[in-house]
């Protein structure tokens, strides 16, 4: 059975855009993570690695070296998966909208147990994303697309505090 271009179009868009929403909360994630005093900003290598995703394609440059996948490509999976990776990205956002508006009060909270609850939820939605980050990454790598940097680290950094495995 056929998927429908819909679909195809609708997972294009969704794996550009929890990509784009990691480059967004990076650095905050780092920082409530790690405990730096400010939030860090995109790895110089970050240009090194580029996604582009157009209607009916992904291009993924990887250090001067192009790949793309193609619509037609996508249509060889099957369609569960397809759907699957919107549901990720769909998942990702809400709890990054959720992560953005509780954030903020951080650095506002002087009270120290009420900052200590507050590093606490942060920390749960980070664990959270992260695992609907792992299952986009999986599904990019499926196609053969393999994004390292600060992607790869955001990974690792939630494994470390006692996220998903690295």
């Amino acid at each position: 059975m056929a998927i429908d271009p819909a679909t195809i179009t609708a997972t294009i868009a969704a794996v550009s855009a929890g990509v784009d929403l990691v480059d967004k909360i990076y650095g905050r994630v780092v920082h409530v993570l790690t405990g730096t005093k400010e939030p860090p900003t995109l790895p110089e290598d970050h240009g090194l690695q580029k996604l582009e995703t157009k209607p009916d394609s992904i291009e993924f440059s990887d250090h001067g070296t192009l790949r793309t996948i193609t619509g037609a490509d996508l249509a060889s999976l099957p369609a569960d998966t397809l759907r699957t990776v919107q549901m990720y990205e769909k998942a990702m956002e809400t709890k990054a909208s959720l992560f953005e508006a509780v954030y903020p009060t951080l650095e506002l909270e002087a009270d120290a147990y009420r900052r200590a609850q507050i590093e606490l939820r942060l920390k749960q939605l980070i664990r959270d994303m992260s695992r609907d980050l792992v299952g986009l990454l999986d599904f990019m790598q499926l196609c053969g697309l393999q994004l390292d940097d600060h992607y790869a680290r955001f990974r690792h950094l939630v494994a470390q505090h006692g996220g998903l495995p690295a």
